[in-house]
């Protein structure tokens, strides 16, 4: 009877062995303190807007990662205002992650963003439109002599 509880125990044993090998040898570290919780995703985020850019049916942008923190798109907030005052709500259309020392190209989609594209297209004014991570922020400024595409 001893020696059934023993042996099941080293089986036990090895097999935890074989798994803690197993992470230390092929899997990120940062991926397994993410999995059992020991680490948060808060590492300082610092990004810039490269360029931005319209076209009569969109805002896009171009927003490169400094690192070395990860930043998630559907956590960024972006909204504009106008030269003469009027502020408008935006949202990222893209999904998905900005890696460390990377760039990405987004839609963005504000309210009111036809009269945006219009005042632009027509040469309107101008638009400064605020990202904001995990606060941080970096503003960039939109105007009708920024080429188009």
């Amino acid at each position: 009877m001893r020696g059934d509880a023993f042996t099941i125990l080293l089986i036990v044993m090895g097999i935890i062995l074989g798994i803690v090998v197993y992470l230390v040898l092929f899997v990120p570290p940062q991926e397994v303190l993410k999995y059992f919780g020991g680490a948060n995703n808060n590492q300082p985020v610092t990004f810039k807007i490269s360029f931005m850019y319209f076209s009569s049916s969109s805002i896009n942008a171009i927003i490169y990662n400094e690192g070395p923190g990860t930043i998630n798109l559907n956590n960024m907030h972006v909204y504009a205002i106008s030269s003469d005052g009027n502020q408008y709500n935006c949202n990222v259309i893209s999904n998905g992650t900005v890696n460390p020392n990377s760039q990405v190209n987004i839609v963005i989609n504000c309210n009111n963003e036809n009269q945006i594209i219009n005042n632009l297209l027509s040469n309107n004014g101008y638009y400064i439109f605020y990202f904001d991570y995990n606060n941080y922020e970096q503003n960039y400024n939109l105007t009708a002599s920024a080429p188009s595409r």
